[in-house]
């Protein structure tokens, strides 16, 4: 069920999946203090090219530590935003707390946020299964929220780091590491593996 695998160790290729385009990222240290195993987003963003976009379920999920959380507007850690409306998921910073939204012509729903802190490693995914959007942090589930079972997005862009097709960016100032998207929803047993990876 991967549709893009970016561990982003040091660059934006990603092993599994197509990279459209990356700009303004260096490599960082990861949360284990890895050289060039994480990236560093300066107003940029790696935006990832799919096929389709999942009908009902899917996940988002990477490693991120957040360094400006006073930044005006949202800050787009993962988001998949097509057109007004056509928003089908999305794990976002706004006033200095995080949350997992969707918006569609069908309606659409955010969890609670939840705070963070700067300069703090944390895992964050983002789980919609059927009508449930639910937030986990570091492989716990945290908030949910009932959500479109079928949003029907035109999506087929997908990026971490801004939003890919926003003029306005909504970039996320900070790191990301172990960059993921999948076609369906991740159990919990899974979402605690993954967020053990370095």
């Amino acid at each position: 069920g991967v549709m893009i695998d970016a561990p982003m160790h040091g660059d934006s290729a990603p092993t599994f999946g197509v990279l459209e385009t990356a700009s303004n990222i260096t490599p960082a240290a990861n949360h284990a203090g890895e050289k060039d195993r994480a990236l560093c987003f300066n107003n940029g963003m790696a935006r990832y090219i799919l096929p389709f976009f999942p009908e009902t379920d899917y996940t988002a999920m990477a490693w991120i530590r957040p360094e400006n959380l006073a930044a005006k507007g949202l800050q787009q850690i993962f988001s998949a935003w097509c057109a007004p409306s056509d928003d089908p998921l999305r794990i976002t910073l706004d006033n200095g707390k995080l949350h997992a939204r969707l918006e569609s012509k069908r309606g659409g729903g955010s969890t609670e946020g939840i705070p963070v802190k700067e300069n703090e490693w944390r895992h964050v995914a983002a789980v919609k299964k059927g009508n449930t959007l639910t937030l986990y942090i570091n492989g716990i589930p945290d908030t949910s929220v009932s959500v479109p079972e079928h949003p029907t997005s035109n999506s087929h862009e997908i990026a971490f780091g801004a939003n890919p097709r926003f003029s306005g960016g909504e970039h996320f100032h900070g790191c990301i590491s172990n960059a993921l998207f999948f076609a369906r929803a991740l159990k919990e047993g899974e979402m605690q593996r993954y967020s053990t990876i370095p």
